[in-house]
């Protein structure tokens, strides 16, 4: 069976224009690339003011359950509103309210995932320069439908998957934010335990003077060309193996220290450099943008990537979170070349950053702390790209009757694990 998605949802345009002034406080606002299909995220998002906020509500304000749709530039991403918060909707988006009793929320939102669906989308959207799909067209989309009860299954078997996905990213996020918290609290306020266990610098723990300010005693202040190195080690495409990992610049995340995701090696075309497990990766291209890793395996990248190798493997964690540092990207971003799109410069420039250098028993205390919660983040990571798989090859499987759900199965978040 087949419907139409105008007799499934209410459908609630966005205003179509901006506000005059956004700000880093106030409402958050939903505009279309805050909106990536998945569960919705409003943590990154611009905000506006109060008198902004209830003009563009007025007509509608989105609630739990709701599905937003983009539908100009960037169209037919879909994400599903699951939390009671505060936003409004930025121009060129739609928010989906499924009619109650009608169809399932969730069903809803897996079924415009649907390649069958997407397919349709594509096909209906105008435009050369600006492509747009209309809500006229949008409302013609045909959903494919089941029982009511079979479509409640199957929406709440996907939604468990992508909720165990969020789950893992949250955890992920917890664990490096207490790597970063540990890294400031020993190697900036200089509060690492002394030899009785008491913060060192607040417990008159003997500083001294260097040209980057106080420092404990016995800690040096080096360039950074001594304690890692840019490796170019320059591979051929056509040794590129298809089950070797290709890791392009856009691939390694925005404000993580971890990633796992990674293209078919074949995919890798030109200007290739190779890179090792636990090798430190920064995108030098615009690198304002914050794209700072800890290699989980062996690949390949470009060269609008650093690929930093610690020259003593105990100095990783360490170095990762002092090239994380907001300070080191800042600077980085200043000295670039190029206007257009700005690269970093290493040779001369970043390698010969001043830096301190803590003492090896300071660094394997320090390791010893924070080395399982990197190793966990990069396996909940990895099984991450695993759920994604299960849940994009069943989808598709679900939606055309290919495969069913039994009417009695239960599957909770904890045994989703892969």
């Amino acid at each position: 069976m087949e419907y139409k998605l105008g007799n499934l949802s209410n459908f609630y345009d966005s205003l179509h224009k901006t506000p005059k002034v956004y700000s880093t406080s106030g409402y958050p606002m939903i505009r279309v690339k805050d909106i990536e299909t998945g569960f919705l995220n409003i943590s990154q998002t611009a905000n506006v003011s109060e008198v902004d906020y209830l003009e563009f509500t007025k007509k509608y304000k989105p609630t739990v359950g709701d599905i937003i749709i983009t539908r100009v530039g960037t169209y037919g991403n879909v994400a599903l509103v699951v939390k009671d918060e505060n936003f409004c909707l930025g121009q060129n988006t739609v928010v989906l309210n499924p009619i109650r009793k009608t169809i399932d929320n969730k069903y809803l939102f897996y079924a415009l995932r649907d390649p069958y669906v997407q397919q349709q989308i594509e096909s209906k959207v105008t435009g050369s320069t600006q492509k747009t799909i209309s809500l006229k067209s949008l409302k013609e989309i045909e959903v494919k439908r089941f029982d009511y009860k079979k479509e409640i299954l199957i929406g709440k078997f996907l939604y468990n998957i992508d909720n165990k996905i969020e789950i893992n990213k949250k955890i992920i996020a917890n664990l490096e934010e207490l790597s970063q918290t540990l890294f400031k609290h020993w190697f900036v306020d200089f509060e690492f335990p002394d030899e009785d266990g008491n913060p060192y610098k607040s417990s008159g723990g003997e500083m001294v003077d260097s040209e980057l300010g106080e420092i404990p005693k016995e800690w040096q202040v080096v360039k950074l060309e001594t304690l890692i190195d840019n490796v170019k080690d320059r591979i051929n495409a056509k040794s590129v193996s298809s089950n070797f990992p290709y890791v392009p610049i856009d691939l390694i995340p925005k404000r993580k220290l971890t990633f796992y995701n990674y293209k078919d090696g074949k995919e890798a075309k030109s200007s290739l450099i190779k890179f090792k497990r636990n090798d430190i990766l920064l995108g030098n291209m615009r690198v304002y943008f914050h794209r700072v890793c800890l290699a989980p395996f062996e690949g390949v990248t470009r060269n609008t990537v650093f690929t930093l190798r610690p020259k003593d493997e105990k100095y990783t964690y360490y170095l990762i979170n002092l090239i994380n540092k907001d300070e080191f990207i800042e600077y980085a971003s200043n000295n670039s070349k190029g206007s257009t799109m700005p690269y970093a410069v290493w040779e001369g420039v970043l390698d010969k950053i001043k830096v301190i250098k803590p003492p090896l028993n300071y660094l394997n205390q320090f390791n010893s702390k924070i080395k399982n919660n990197f190793e966990l983040s990069i396996s909940l990571l990895e099984q991450n790209r695993k759920l994604v798989t299960l849940r994009d090859t069943l989808l598709p499987k679900l939606m055309s009757g290919e495969i069913e759900i039994p009417d009695d199965i239960e599957v909770n978040n904890d045994e989703l694990s892969i």
